[in-house]
Formats: structure tokens, C-alpha cells, sequence
């Protein structure tokens, strides 16, 4: 009974690596969003894109030995542990993921949630 128990509460998915990791609070409303950027080359120059972002509704964000562990569930329910060694908050009145939209169109990016 307790290895069946054990072996339900270890986590079976790995943690995605990711090169930024960006918590943003946005809007009037104080939305919160998590979102995944990639260093890449683009016809304009290098830069980190973003690559994918959830709304999200609990996040909590853990540095150990110079990598950052990201927890957070998105609206829908899901569960996701990222890793990354950068890691910033910021807060906007816009959603920087649609400003995103005008120069890499969503269709274009590498989806990694």
C-alpha cells in the first residue's frame, strides 16, 4: 500500500527547459500570464521570441544552484514545472504576448507547453 501511494505522488512528466521563463502581470485586472522565450535567430536579428505562455492562476518560482524551478497551473488545470536559468517578473498594462504576435505570428513559434 504505501509504494502504491509513493509511486502516485512522484511526478511523472519532466520539466521543460526553457531559455527565459517571464512572469507577467498585466491589465487593469492584474492578469497573470507565464511565458516561455527562446534565443533565436529571425530575419530582423537575435533575440528571445516568445515561443508559448499560459494564463495562469497559482505560480511559484524556486532557485537553486543557479537554476530556476517554475511551478505554476494554468486556468485550465494543468500542472507545469519549468526550468530555466533566467527568470524575470514584470508588470505591464499591456499583454507583451500579443505585442509578440507582430513580429513572430503564433503559427510561426515552437511550442514547447
Amino acid at each position: 500500500m504505501l509504494t502504491l501511494l509513493i509511486c502516485v505522488m512522484l511526478p511523472t512528466e519532466k520539466a521543460i527547459s526553457v531559455d527565459v521563463v517571464e512572469h507577467n502581470t498585466y491589465g487593469e485586472h492584474g492578469s497573470q500570464q507565464v511565458i516561455l522565450r527562446q534565443w533565436s535567430e529571425r530575419a530582423d536579428g537575435y533575440d528571445h521570441w516568445v515561443t508559448d505562455w499560459r494564463t495562469c492562476t497559482a505560480i511559484s518560482a524556486k532557485r537553486s544552484r543557479g537554476v530556476w524551478t517554475i511551478d505554476f497551473i494554468d486556468c485550465g488545470g494543468n500542472h507545469y514545472e519549468l526550468k530555466t536559468r533566467t527568470y524575470r517578473v514584470t508588470r505591464t498594462l499591456h499583454d507583451p504576448e500579443v505585442e509578440q504576435r507582430k513580429i513572430l505570428a503564433e503559427t510561426d513559434r515552437n511550442h514547447r507547453l
